[in-house]
């Protein structure tokens, strides 16, 4: 008879990343039950006019970089017949394991540096490793953890910032099996000494279980979430975020998803 497991994890990425995430968790010896709790939705936005603006810069025949920090960013440019039609030929930057993996899905090459703090260093990085007369294009979400754009204008590059997608911090209710999670999240928080482990890999999706969970699990307990959960973040944003709503905050030690569900391995071990 298998052992019940100990540990309860809750993963809180997106329904679209779940088809993927999951196979994370295939053939490895958990000692938790997982539960996918998806804490954040995408919605494609339509802006046109800032092409305008590209095609201005590079009629003057500067070299093009374009500088990935998610997948949904290469998913969403990709699908854009105007980003596309620049991908094939330009110098790219690719952050994190998820972006590089997409990135390869659409047989694009590009440089995928080991930065283990996000956005600060990989401005860096694109500073020092630039001639300073690139254009370069930052397509990605709406809200940005970190303003990359400003950052390399104000060391002399010209960046335009290119959104494609918006984040909605809410708990997505358009697939099914919800109600299933709430009611096993709710009767595992009630068992004496139940750990939960709560994964986040953005800011948005901390803000979305926080909005759209926390009071629901305030009701099925005394135990308020920031007192009993244990928050892990992939990165420092993220973990910044975290500290705002939990007392227990815990940084994965590399910035890969694997890493992530790792360290919870070893969390819920102990």
């Amino acid at each position: 008879m298998k052992r019940e497991a100990a540990a309860t994890l809750v993963w809180t990425r997106s329904r679209r990343d779940w088809d993927e995430d999951q196979k994370l968790f295939q053939d490895r010896e958990s000692s938790f039950c997982t539960l996918h709790l998806p804490c954040l939705s995408f919605t494609a936005v339509k802006r046109e006019r800032q092409f305008s603006q590209v095609d201005q810069l590079l009629s003057k025949g500067a070299p093009l970089l374009v500088v990935f920090t998610s997948a949904w960013g290469v998913h969403y440019a990709w699908e854009n017949p105007y980003l596309r039609s620049h991908l094939t030929h330009a110098s790219i930057y690719a952050l994190g394991e998820g972006t590089s993996q997409a990135l390869q899905q659409y047989g694009l090459a590009g440089r995928h540096p080991k930065i283990p703090r996000g956005g600060l260093e990989l401005g860096q990085l694109i500073v020092k490793s630039t001639r300073g007369d690139e254009v370069v294009l930052l397509p990605g979400g709406v809200e940005r953890a970190f303003d990359l754009r400003l950052y390399l204008s104000e060391h002399g590059l010209t960046a335009v910032t290119i959104d494609l997608y918006q984040s909605i911090a809410a708990i997505d209710k358009s697939g099914p099996g919800l109600p299933q999670v709430v009611e096993t999240l709710r009767e595992r928080l009630q068992q004496p000494g139940h750990p939960l482990l709560l994964c986040f890999a953005s800011p948005t999706a901390v803000i979305g279980f926080y909005r759209g969970f926390a009071p629901l699990l305030r009701q099925e307990t005394a135990r308020a979430p920031g007192a009993s959960s244990i928050a892990l973040a992939l990165g420092e944003t993220t973990a910044q975020c975290c500290r705002q709503y939990f007392e227990r905050v815990v940084l994965a030690p590399k910035p890969t998803l694997r890493a992530l569900l790792a360290h919870a391995e070893l969390l819920a071990q102990r």
